[in-house]
């Protein structure tokens, strides 16, 4: 299992889940404001702490991808995002 997060747009990241099983998928559907973009197979989830903070806690370290750019991840859950 990896989980790529990328920055969707100032307000949302993009969430891709590789070798995911169902428990991984209910766990983003239950994110408010989540949606599947089917073109870029990719869930769009809001930027917010909560939900970076619950990303954080559900995946095990070490299945993480954050693109480096997303600095803003730092300022919201207190670590580099090499992790």
């Amino acid at each position: 299992m990896e989980v790529v997060i990328t920055r969707w747009d100032d307000r949302h990241l993009a969430v891709s889940l590789k070798g995911f099983i169902a428990e991984d998928i209910a766990f983003i559907k239950r994110i408010p404001g989540r949606r599947w973009l089917p073109d870029e197979k990719v869930w769009r989830i809001p930027f917010r702490k909560e939900v970076v903070n619950s990303l954080v806690t559900r995946f095990p370290e070490g299945q993480f991808s954050i693109d480096p750019d997303l600095t803003d991840i730092q300022e919201l859950y207190g670590k580099s995002p090499d992790r």
